[in-house]
């Protein structure tokens, strides 16, 4: 029959008695192990049958007769489903490194069983023992098909049965974003209005403490002051602080440059950080509370501003009683300078607040 569309669920009885007649002579040609009985399910499809019994391979003259002559043969339709491939990994790889994501070749194979068991099948996977491992393991695998209760079934035919599987087995890694850092000045004129590279994030490798300690990676810098048009350069990513792999190893990094633009914003708010409820703190100069700002940058990043992307920062923090005359910070977004300023000084005066009766 079509064992690749059907199986065979049952045949009844499981044996036979064979009797045989015939003259002496002819009963002590017969072979002990080659004859045979043969149930010929030739064309058959689903459902039960009964099937007549051939006696095979008995000598001329031998008169055979079987009892029974017929079984009962139960076949049953074969059901195809595609899998994922799980690969489990058991040990540790040597001090120092790590397992990283398997991988499967081909990653989903066809699991095929007897009609009303492919619900039965919860997973096909894989074990691959990774003890002590200190480089990428690449190996050859037999599937199985296993159940909910995680017992390996019987009776499934997986296609196909072998796969390869690969382990990365390698230090600790992290991605990390990464950062450009600008050293120089444009030439007079021109403003930075955007830098952008081919890469947002890179993978580093390296001890694992080392690389939970990073928030990004840092090391690439551009000297501005040979730039004059728009640019693209193509940096080699240095290995810092014990980190022994990045991938990948270079970044491309583009660099806008437009003319410098200026836009002066009047009566910008100090904003006092740092207040506390055990003191009263009272700004006495400027008298309005506010400071005349001009900045510069490409006109594209000027055009946009708004007034809250200009800060003037007051920081009182730590502020004991008294008057103090404190130094004013501004911030201003990435690519933005400060071109002029009234003066970034402001004088407060400090009171310790009483305690209510």
């Amino acid at each position: 029959f079509d064992e690749e569309q059907y199986h065979l669920s049952s045949i009844h009885p499981e044996t036979v008695n064979i009797y045989v007649e015939g003259p002496t002579s002819a009963l002590n040609r017969i072979p002990t192990s080659e004859y045979s009985i043969v149930a010929d399910l030739s064309g058959l499809t689903e459902g039960s049958h009964e099937v007549t019994l051939i006696a095979d391979s008995f000598p001329y003259g031998v008169n055979v007769t079987l009892e029974p002559s017929t079984v009962q043969v139960t076949i049953e339709r074969m059901e195809t489903k595609q899998f994922d491939v799980l690969i489990e990994t058991t040990g540790t790889p040597a001090e120092g490194l790590r397992a990283g994501v398997p991988v499967a070749n081909p990653a989903r194979v066809h699991a095929t069983v007897p009609e009303g068991r492919l619900n039965e099948i919860h997973s096909i996977r894989v074990q691959v023992m990774i003890q002590g491992a200190s480089d990428t393991i690449t190996r050859e695998v037999k599937l199985e098909a296993y159940d909910a209760n995680g017992q390996i079934m019987d009776g499934v035919i997986i296609s196909p049965s072998i796969v390869s599987v690969e382990v990365p087995i390698t230090p600790p890694l992290r991605s990390v974003p990464l950062q450009i850092n600008l050293t120089g000045r444009l030439p007079g004129g021109l403003s930075v209005a955007d830098v952008s590279t081919d890469i947002q994030y890179i993978t580093i490798y390296g001890p694992q403490e080392v690389i939970d300690r990073m928030d990004f990676y840092e090391g690439l810098s551009i000297d501005l002051s040979t730039i004059t048009e728009d640019t693209t350069v193509t940096l080699e990513v240095p290995l810092n602080n014990e980190i022994t792999n990045v991938e990948p190893n270079e970044v491309e990094v583009s660099i806008d440059v437009e003319p410098t633009v200026h836009r002066t914003f009047s009566e910008v708010p100090i904003r006092m950080i740092g207040e506390t409820e055990d003191t009263e703190i009272e700004l006495t100069e400027p008298e309005n509370g506010t400071v005349s700002i001009t900045v510069g940058g490409a006109a594209r990043l000027v055009n946009r501003l708004t007034a809250g992307d200009v800060q003037v920062i007051l920081d009182v923090s730590n502020i004991t009683p008294g008057s103090y005359v404190l130094p004013l910070r501004v911030n201003l977004p990435r690519y933005i300078s400060l071109i002029a300023a009234d003066e970034l000084r402001a004088g407060v005066t400090v009171t310790e607040v009483a305690e209510e009766a």
